[in-house]
């Protein structure tokens, strides 16, 4: 019967071990998709910059 209990808790430590890793991954993945899509708007903010400064300039001209 300790033969048994042994064996169970080794096979509960490996299930352990892989849902720590799969979280793990998780949370790294979780982090990249959201410094991704932080540094896509930030880059395309960059390179609207310009077209949204022209369009700021035409209108307060045409108001004038």
């Amino acid at each position: 019967m300790l033969t048994e209990t042994r064996e169970i808790v080794e096979q509960n430590a490996v299930i352990l071990r892989s849902l720590h890793k799969s979280k793990q991954f998780e949370i790294a993945f979780r982090v990249l998709y959201w410094f991704a899509i932080i540094a896509l708007s930030l880059g395309s903010y960059y390179l609207i910059q310009p077209y949204v400064d022209t369009l700021k300039e035409v209108y307060t001209d045409v108001l004038k």
